[in-house]
């Protein structure tokens, strides 16, 4: 499979309730409850979990962007499995188990299972923007893209930023009457202001401690409609009804607006089921699935910023790597005085990544395009190393008098016992990287497991089979390719063979 960052086991999940906007929090705490309740009847044969954590009135910023905000239909329950060196069931079982089962208890609200966002910040692994001047049509592309994304395989958690409706009261002040009765907007503000919020009526202090005193109306006043005409605005010992200067009514507005390029923006995305080691299938599947929307004219659909992050985080590495072993080559060229040369340990280095893709095909490691790709970045100095000193040294022989075949045979044989003990000590101290196994020289113990191998396991592995097959290459298709182009160029020069 392929992934642009390793996809370890998730040490926390998480299990965002998301309610009806305006909806009160204690309704969201019990709707969380029932979740917490789902949770605790989870098997333990596909559990091993340490501890859960409910939050209520909050919503859990996840994928490295977002901001915590105070929303009473927000509430999240926070799963922590124990340690990955102590646990005995794959959590990714776990969160395949409360993928299935969890929001099912709760109809009519977004329930979303997500793990913990690890490493670099790196979006939603499928997003789509569009773009557009009307938010009604908009919302009607997104429906439709949301729609077709959820029967595409190895998808969930499909979802938008779009809040369609937000209720609101909104306070309108009559400015004629306010002016002719002495108050302004800022007075009626203050009014509504102190009347929800409270006013700061004093201080009270016990010892060395200080708390304010806040006034306000009482809860079931100040949460019903009906009762904004109780509040009243003072001016010059007077007090003022609300509703003689001002005029109160309930809307629905938008929750945010967001937009791109100075367009309003409606952002679609969907995550990869849990324990997903290839994502380019669902990721190809997805967009082939919105490719053919028709969409009205000034409105467009595009791939969301953390693909194109991605997609050019790739061809930074690729333009990278041959960036590296072109500076190698030129380096080469200055030192042996020929192309040709520079040329063979060239093919060397690509020849070594198809030992790289056999390797983790043979090792059933999960192809990931940034640590593998350093890990191939990596790969070609050390590549050109071993074949730049053989090609040096045959070189050497041949200026002391030795003929093609013996310089050939003899650097061979020289070489041999220096590449396959730099390979062979490199390659060992790769294992404990790749396997996750070591010895713990501290505590003097064994490591059987090791969570942080996780992460460098594709670099590793990378490295280490490309050794293996360099090691190879440098002994025999150098040389070969070395003997083969000496005597063609021999052969041209009319020269008498030199064998």
């Amino acid at each position: 499979g392929v992934v642009f960052f390793p996809n370890i086991e998730p040490q926390v999940v998480a299990v965002e309730v998301t309610g009806p906007l305006g909806i009160d929090i204690a309704s969201t705490d019990s709707a969380l409850k029932t979740i917490e309740r789902k949770l605790f009847e989870m098997p333990k044969s596909v559990s091993d979990v340490e501890n859960f954590s409910a939050v209520v009135g909050f919503n859990k910023v996840d994928m490295g962007a977002g901001d915590r905000r105070p929303e009473s239909h927000y509430a999240y329950v926070d799963i922590s499995f124990v340690d990955y060196d102590h646990r005995k069931v794959d959590s990714w079982k776990s969160m395949q188990w409360m993928q299935d089962n969890v929001p099912k208890v709760l109809p009519g609200w977004k329930v979303a299972v997500k793990k913990q966002q690890d490493g670099p910040p790196q979006g939603y692994p499928v997003s789509f923007e569009i773009s557009g001047e009307r938010f009604d049509r908009l919302a009607e592309i997104a429906e439709g893209v949301k729609a077709r994304l959820a029967k595409v395989p190895g998808l969930v958690n499909i979802n938008w930023d779009y809040d369609p409706v937000r209720p609101e009261l909104a306070v309108e002040v009559d400015r004629e009457q306010a002016q002719r009765l002495g108050v302004n907007s800022g007075d009626v503000a203050m009014a509504v202001r102190g009347a929800i919020h409270g006013y700061e009526a004093g201080k009270f202090r016990v010892g060395k401690d200080e708390d304010d005193v806040m006034v306000r109306l009482d809860p079931n006043t100040r949460e019903a409609f009906s009762s904004m005409d109780q509040i009243v605005v003072s001016h010059e010992e007077t007090q003022i009804p609300l509703t003689s200067v001002a005029r109160v009514t309930q809307k629905a507005s938008l929750a945010s607006i967001r937009r791109l390029d100075g367009k309003r923006t409606i952002q679609v995305w969907a995550e990869l089921t849990p324990g997903t080691k290839d994502e380019s299938k669902p990721k190809a599947a997805a967009l082939a699935a919105v490719k053919d929307m028709t969409l009205p004219p000034g409105y467009t659909l595009e791939t969301g910023s953390s693909n194109r992050e991605q997609e050019e985080s790739k061809a930074f590495l690729i333009r990278t790597f041959f960036v590296a072993v072109s500076l190698v080559v030129l380096i080469m060229v200055a030192q042996f005085n020929s192309i040709a040369q520079p040329f063979l340990v060239f093919i060397s280095i690509l020849l070594s990544l198809g030992g790289v893709f056999w390797g983790l095909l043979f090792m059933r490691v999960t192809f990931s395009i940034l640590m593998t790709g350093i890990g191939i970045i990596a790969l070609a100095g050390v590549v050109a190393k071993n074949g730049i000193v053989l090609i040096d040294f045959t070189n050497r022989l041949r200026k002391k008098g030795l003929p093609l075949r013996e310089a050939v045979i003899e650097g061979g044989a020289t070489r041999l016992r220096p590449v396959m003990l730099t390979a062979i000590t490199a390659m060992i101290g790769l294992v404990p990287m790749a396997t996750g196994k070591g010895f713990d020289f501290f505590h003097l113990e064994f490591i059987s497991k090791s969570e942080s191998s996780l992460w460098w396991t594709p670099m590793a592995w990378a490295i280490f089979w490309g050794l293996f097959f360099n090691t190879v290459l440098t002994l025999v298709v150098v040389p070969t390719l070395y003997y083969a182009w000496e005597r063609l160029k021999a052969k041209f020069r009319r020269q008498p063979s030199v064998a």
